[in-house]
Formats: C-alpha cells, structure tokens, sequence
C-alpha cells in the first residue's frame, strides 16, 4: 500500500516558517532584554545614589554599611550577568545537520534566559535591599 503525502497549504507554510523563524530569534531577544537590563541597572544605581544625596545632604554619613555595601554588590552581580548574557559563547554545530542546528538555537536561547534571569533576580535583591537599609 501506498500513501501520497499531502502538500501543505500556503497557510500552513507560512505557519511553519514563521515558527522556525521565531526559534531562531529567541536568543537575539533575550540578548535585547540583556541590553535593556544592562541600561536599566546602569540608572537605577545612578538614581539611588541621587535619593541618598537628597535625604541626608551633604553632611551625611552612612550608618547602614552593610546594607549599602550588599545593594551596590547585589547590583553589580545583576549587571554582571546582564553582560554575560551579551557575550557570545563557541557552539558546535554540524551545519549539515538539522538536529544539531535547532540543538544549537535550543542551547543559545536557554543560556542566555538562564543568565538573564539571575540578572534580575540580583537587581530585584537589590531593590530589596537598598529600600530596607534607607528606612
């Protein structure tokens, strides 16, 4: 018994570029919200540094060390991770091989979500922080 396959509708051909079009810019929009976060972490350090100049002037002097000391740390792991999400990593890739090339954008996209993530979530500790040590 024979089968013949069925020709996809333009529809479905379309369909079926477009998912493979959007697996192949994961990475590049991760990479657009690291650059974004990087610019973001950037202000938010000017921006807290600024509020700390206006409540306590220019006589001031930090009591809370620590607390400044972890904000600005936490801030810096963030922005650390921001730009490791930007640098590029070697792959291996069988150029040949279909399964490899979808490995690949698999591997870049899940890389790159992972470091941006950590990023957050240190920018966030941050905020945390640098509001608890102000009150």
């Amino acid at each position: 018994m024979k089968f013949k396959a069925k020709s996809l509708s333009k529809i479905d051909e379309k369909l079926q570029e477009l998912f493979a079009q959007s697996i192949a810019e994961q990475p590049v929009l991760i990479e657009n919200l690291a650059k974004l976060l990087v610019s973001l972490e950037l202000a938010i350090v000017g921006i807290y540094s600024t509020v700390l100049k206006l409540i306590y002037g220019d006589s001031a002097v930090v009591t809370n060390i620590i607390g400044l000391f972890s904000t600005f740390t936490l801030w810096f792991l963030a922005l650390l991770f921001a730009i490791l999400t930007l640098v590029p990593q070697k792959y291996s890739v069988d150029v040949d091989n279909l399964e490899s090339i979808r490995e690949f954008f698999s591997k870049s996209a899940k890389r790159k979500l992972i470091l941006v993530s950590i990023s957050i979530a240190f920018f966030f500790g941050g905020i945390v922080v640098s509001v608890f040590s102000i009150i």
